[in-house]
Formats: structure tokens, C-alpha cells, sequence
């Protein structure tokens, strides 16, 4: 029976580390190894791996020291010896039958990608999703770059798909410390025909509902990088969506802007840059008819009232949240 393996990244997990590993070891009808990269913790996340390990033999535990969680996960995949290759985070938890869904799909449409919808958690209970209606079947070609920029259910996320381990071919990229997992299964597409999705609900992520004051750090500001590195995948490979990317870049740098506007930031290296993006990418996107006026507008208004225009934002974004609305 093929191997899987499934890669925990744990970084303070104590709290949630034994309930995400469980999870995937009461998969049902899979043959699977569990490989959990503690990475670098300072609380009991060590001890209770180490319980986990001595309970099952399927577990493999790995300490290393903190380098955040592309790091793990790229060590977590040279440590396995599976065929196929699944993400859990340490605070999430997975139904029994994932696996055996997701390997189904990929054996049955002879792809090497597949995909299931998941369900968000706050606080212990499921939460209304933003579900955009996708329907299970098959995408193929240029429509899976489109589908898992527009589809919330699919993603640019690592956590609610399985990957075939030789297809791998570009690891998850270590100086992104956001879109990361985004740029990841962009890379992963450029070497498959299609992928299967399920609508079935069968991960299950934990929200927080923090609301973040409007600064910004070295770890925040490598979405910008990552970002044009997305936008290089779209031009070459899916080209037709373009005009939603771009306005995407353009949306990040203008956020940024107005956190820099908001925090009085002196750093002028850093206003430069932030200036000349909005500046490549503004008259493009307005420009643009294939982008909407509401986009457009709303663009215009960030651009113009950038201090007035996150934080109502944000407090929309939050309350939203609170109403269980993602």
C-alpha cells in the first residue's frame, strides 16, 4: 500500500500538539508515517513528541532549532519516505478519512494533486466559512492557477491537499516568512496536467481572531517579494489572470503604505520602495478594464485616504470575524 507521509511543524504547541497528531494517526485505511519537526520550542512541545513517538511506531520525531516553519516543513520533507506528501499544523486536526479520500482522487483521476474543502474553527467551534460553492471534480491546464487564486475553498494553502513527493520539485522557499505555501503549490502546478478536488469538508483549521495593531516587521514586509515572485508564476504560466494579480500587488503595497503612513516610519529606503510599486503597478491596473470600478474606487480611495482607509478596513475585518464570517 502506498506510503504517506505527513509532516507536523510544531513550534509551542503543547497545548494542541497531541490532538493534531492523533488525528492523523486514527487515519483509516492509509499506510502513513507521521514526521513531526519540533522546531525549536521552549515549552513541553518536546516531552509530549517524544510521548507520541513511544505510543506509535509510525512516528518520527526531529528537534531543531527555530527556523520558522518553512524551514520545518522543508525538513520534514528530506526526512520522509513516503510517495506522498500531506501538511497538518500543530493546531489543527484532520477527519479520519482524509487521507484515504485525497489518495482515492489522485489514483482514481490518475493525477498528482488532490484537493478537499475544510472547515474554519474559532475557539472550538466551526465558524461560517466564505464557501465559494466549488463544485468536487477535476481542473485542468491554466484553470488551476485561476482556481486556486479565486477559489477560498481550494487555495494557495498547503494543509488541505496532498502532494506526490517526486513531483516536488521546488522546495518551500525559506526567506518568505508569508505566501510562502502560496508560491509553493504554484511551483508544484507548473509540473502536473490537473488536480482533484472534493468539496467535503475533511481539515479542519484554527482561526484566531487577533486584530493586529498597523505596524509592520522584516517578517511582514517579505510578502512584497513573495508576492512579485507570484506575479512572475502568472505571466508565464496563466497569463490571463494578470489583471487580478497585478491589482493584487498593487492592493499589498498600498496596505503597507498606509501602515507606514500610520506609524510615522522614518525609514526612507523603505518609503522609496513602497512608492515605486504603487507607482509600476497604479496606472496599469486603472487602466485596466478588465478590472471593476469597485475595485478601482477602492484602490483610488486607499491611495488617496490611506490612514482612514485601513483602519476602517480592519475594523470591518474584525467585526466580520467576530460574527464567524471568514
Amino acid at each position: 500500500m502506498n506510503l504517506i507521509s505527513i509532516i507536523i511543524p510544531a513550534y509551542n504547541a503543547e497545548k494542541t500538539i497531541k490532538k493534531a497528531a492523533q488525528s492523523v494517526l486514527d487515519q483509516i485505511d492509509v499506510n502513513l508515517e507521521l514526521i513531526i519537526v519540533d522546531d525549536g520550542s521552549n515549552d513541553r512541545t518536546k516531552e509530549l513528541c517524544e510521548e507520541i513517538r513511544e505510543e506509535d511506531n509510525r512516528v518520527k520525531v526531529f528537534r531543531i532549532n527555530n527556523h520558522g516553519v518553512a524551514y520545518a516543513r522543508n525538513y520534514g520533507i528530506s526526512q520522509s519516505t513516503g510517495e506522498f506528501i500531506g501538511f497538518v499544523d500543530s493546531d489543527d486536526w484532520v477527519e479520519p478519512h482524509m487521507y484515504s479520500v485525497l489518495l482515492n482522487l489522485i489514483k482514481t483521476k490518475k493525477l498528482h494533486l488532490s484537493i478537499c474543502n475544510f472547515s474554519n474553527e474559532l475557539n472550538g467551534r466551526a465558524v461560517q466559512s466564505n464557501n465559494d460553492g466549488k463544485q468536487s471534480g477535476v481542473i485542468q491546464g491554466t484553470e488551476m492557477y485561476g482556481q486556486v487564486y479565486y477559489s477560498k475553498n481550494i487555495g494557495g494553502y498547503l494543509c488541505n491537499k496532498l502532494f506526490e513527493k517526486k513531483y516536488i520539485k521546488t522546495r518551500i522557499d525559506e526567506k518568505y516568512a508569508q505566501c510562502e505555501d502560496y508560491i509553493f503549490v504554484l511551483n508544484y502546478l507548473k509540473g502536473i496536467d490537473g488536480f482533484a478536488y472534493t468539496n467535503e469538508k475533511l481539515y479542519h483549521y484554527n482561526r484566531r481572531n487577533s486584530f493586529d495593531d498597523f505596524g509592520y516587521n522584516a517578517r511582514s514586509l517579505t510578502l512584497i517579494p513573495a508576492y512579485e515572485d507570484v506575479l512572475k508564476i502568472y505571466s508565464e504560466f496563466a497569463p490571463v489572470y494578470m489583471p487580478a494579480i497585478r491589482t493584487h500587488v498593487l492592493k499589498t503595497y498600498l496596505n503597507f503604505y498606509a501602515r507606514f503612513k500610520i506609524i510615522c516610519d522614518d525609514n526612507t529606503e523603505l518609503k522609496k520602495k513602497i512608492q515605486s510599486g504603487i507607482k509600476t503597478y497604479f496606472s496599469i491596473v486603472m487602466k485596466d478594464s478588465q478590472v471593476s470600478f469597485k475595485e478601482k474606487l477602492n484602490i483610488f480611495l486607499t491611495y488617496v485616504f490611506p490612514k482612514s482607509s485601513l483602519r476602517i478596513k480592519k475594523v470591518v475585518l474584525y467585526c466580520r470575524r467576530n460574527k464567524g464570517k471568514w
